[in-house]
């Protein structure tokens, strides 16, 4: 059961990008780099009269996500934001997908609403591919799963 070995087994899959759908939109994203997904808690330890720790409380839960996106990916996202001027700041709330199978695993999130926080265009010469920074506010509970 207790293979020692596991995370060594893992990696080489794990990094494999052709594994990794996301969905933004209703569009499966093909040219992306990085996508990064970040849940964090408040936590508040309750003292006892002692001076020691006799429980905890959870303040709030918070939910952060990030992705790049290379240029050519943003044509579609711009299309729909064009009743908007094309800002993608103005599109309305929308689900995010993410799937990804490494050594047998299959991990899902789903984001049942997400809103474009920062958009950063960023051109300097020399470049080959340009890349767009996405901020993202998760505006609804993430369900995460592992099969």
């Amino acid at each position: 059961m207790n293979n020692p070995n596991w995370g060594i087994e893992v990696l080489p899959e794990s990094l494999n990008w052709e594994n990794f759908k996301l969905t933004l939109y209703g569009n499966q994203i093909v040219k992306f780099s990085s996508f990064e997904f970040e849940e964090k808690a408040d936590i508040a330890i309750v003292y006892g009269a002692s001076g020691l720790p006799t429980n905890w409380t959870k303040k709030k839960t918070e939910f952060d996500a990030k992705c790049a996106l290379h240029l050519d990916e943003l044509k579609v996202l711009t299309t729909l934001a064009a009743p908007f001027g094309g800002m993608l700041t103005m599109l309305p709330p929308a689900p995010l997908t993410a799937d990804c199978v490494a050594a047998g695993i299959s991990y899902g999130l789903v984001i049942p609403a997400i809103k474009f926080k920062t958009v950063k265009y960023v051109f300097k010469q020399g470049d080959d591919k340009v890349e767009v920074p996405l901020d993202l506010a998760v505006l609804g509970f993430p369900r995460i799963t592992m099969l």
